[in-house]
C-alpha cells in the first residue's frame, strides 16, 4: 500500500475587493523622496533661512547682554559674600536659559536648510526633483505670497509648517522630534524673554557703572 505524501503549498492570497490596502506607514524614508516632500521643502527651507538668521542674532545679542551683567556685578562690588555669589550664578544661569533654547531651535533650522543638499544625493530621484532640490540648496527662494506679510503672521505660518513637516521629515533627522507644539511655544516664550534681556540688561549694566 503506497502512502501518498501530503505537501502544504502556501499561496499568497490576492487582494480581496472591498478590503482596504494597508497604507505606507513611513511616507518619508531615506532613499525614497516623494514629490510631496520636495514641495514641502520648497515652502519650508526659504522660511527656515530667514528664521535662522533672526534666531541667531537674537540668541547672540541676548547672551552678550547676560554676559555683560555677569561681569558688571562683581566689578562694581555688588557681589562680595558667598551667598551673593551663589545668587549671582543662579541668576546668570536662568538668564542664559532663553539664548540656549534659541540655539537649540537654530540647530533644528540648520537641519532643515541642509536637507535639500542631502536629499539630492539620494538614489532614484527624477531629474526635475534633483533640479528643485539643487535650487533650494543653492539658496533659491520660490515663495512670493509671504513676502508682504507681517513678521508675527509669518512666524505663525512657519510654526504651523514645521508641525506639518514633522510627520514627513522625521525619518531624516532626530532633531525633527523637537518640532512639537510645547517646544515651539517654549521657543516663542524664550524669544520674547530674549528681546526683554536685549533691551533691559544693557540699561542695568550702564546704571551699575554710573552709580558705582
Amino acid at each position: 500500500m503506497c502512502a501518498s505524501s501530503r505537501h502544504t503549498v502556501r499561496v499568497s492570497s490576492p487582494d480581496v475587493p472591498g478590503r482596504p490596502t494597508p497604507p505606507d506607514a513611513s511616507p518619508a524614508v531615506p532613499g525614497r523622496v516623494t514629490d510631496s516632500v520636495v514641495g514641502l521643502l520648497e515652502r519650508l527651507v526659504p522660511a527656515a533661512r530667514g528664521a535662522r538668521t533672526v534666531v541667531t542674532v537674537l540668541a547672540a545679542a541676548s547672551a552678550l547682554s547676560v554676559l555683560l551683567l555677569f561681569i558688571a556685578l562683581p566689578v562694581t562690588d555688588r557681589v562680595q559674600t558667598l551667598t551673593s555669589w551663589v545668587a549671582h550664578l543662579v541668576l546668570t544661569a536662568l538668564l542664559f536659559g532663553p539664548p540656549l533654547l534659541l540655539l537649540g531651535l537654530r540647530l533644528l533650522l540648520s537641519s532643515v536648510i541642509g536637507l535639500p543638499d542631502r536629499l539630492r544625493r539620494e538614489p532614484g530621484l527624477r531629474k526635475e526633483q534633483v533640479t528643485q532640490l539643487a535650487a533650494l540648496a543653492g539658496g533659491e527662494d520660490p515663495r512670493t505670497a509671504e513676502r508682504g506679510l507681517r513678521p508675527g503672521t509669518r512666524a505663525w505660518r512657519f510654526g504651523k509648517l514645521l508641525l506639518e513637516a514633522r510627520g514627513q521629515l522625521v525619518a531624516y533627522s532626530v532633531l525633527w522630534r523637537l518640532a512639537s507644539v510645547p517646544y515651539l511655544v517654549l521657543c516663542a516664550a524664550a524669544a520674547a524673554i530674549a528681546v526683554v534681556e536685549l533691551f533691559l540688561l544693557p540699561v542695568i549694566v550702564l546704571t551699575l557703572f554710573v552709580t558705582w
